[in-house]
């Protein structure tokens, strides 16, 4: 008896299914089974896992708080150091290692070390706040309104600036990388 595993799909699960009168193991044996050479093409290796990680820039604000840049997006505050690394991986680290296995392994510690010799902020680094950033909710906004208030930015009562931006840097400091962009919320 001969059946094919497409056309005779039905039958093969009625007796042999989950619910079939026979287990397969019971009738297939290791000889019965093989491989089979299958034809699909592969992708070439266009580059090394390592070679994806982006260009990484740190700052240290404090002990504990690092500012980071990672590839071509904008500085962001990214809390203490562990928490850097927690959102490294699953923005830039994960997706990557989809596409290039053995990426992870090597990113992560290379960003963890990036992270913990982070120099400090230059101080004459000009910083622009930003009030309301999009998907910001309304609690945070009326903590920067607050924060702006305490500092006497504006008077009571008054909402922070929607963008304010620090004193003029240093003009060895007027490059990109010294360039901050935070927001307040």
């Amino acid at each position: 008896m001969s059946v094919s595993l497409h056309a005779d799909i039905d039958l093969l699960l009625s007796i042999y299914g989950n619910s079939g009168p026979l287990s397969v193991w019971r009738v297939l044996k290791e000889y019965d089974c093989g491989t089979a050479h299958i034809e699909m093409p592969v992708p070439p290796i266009t580059k090394t896992a390592m070679e994806r990680m982006p260009e990484v820039r740190c700052h240290s604000i404090d002990q504990h708080n690092v500012l980071v840049a990672t590839g071509a997006a904008p500085w962001r505050h990214a809390g203490w150091q562990y928490s850097a690394v927690g959102s490294f991986v699953t923005e830039v680290a994960y997706p990557v290692e989809m596409e290039a296995p053995g990426f992870a392994k090597k990113a992560i510690p290379a960003f963890r070390e990036a992270v913990r010799n982070a120099s400090p902020v230059p101080p004459a680094t000009r910083i622009t706040t930003t009030r309301e950033p999009e998907g910001a909710d309304d609690s945070r906004v009326r903590r920067a309104d607050e924060l702006a208030q305490l500092l006497g930015l504006v008077s009571d009562g008054e909402p922070a600036p929607a963008a304010r931006e620090g004193a003029a840097p240093d003009p060895s400091f007027f490059a990109d990388e010294a360039q901050l962009s935070l927001c307040l919320a």
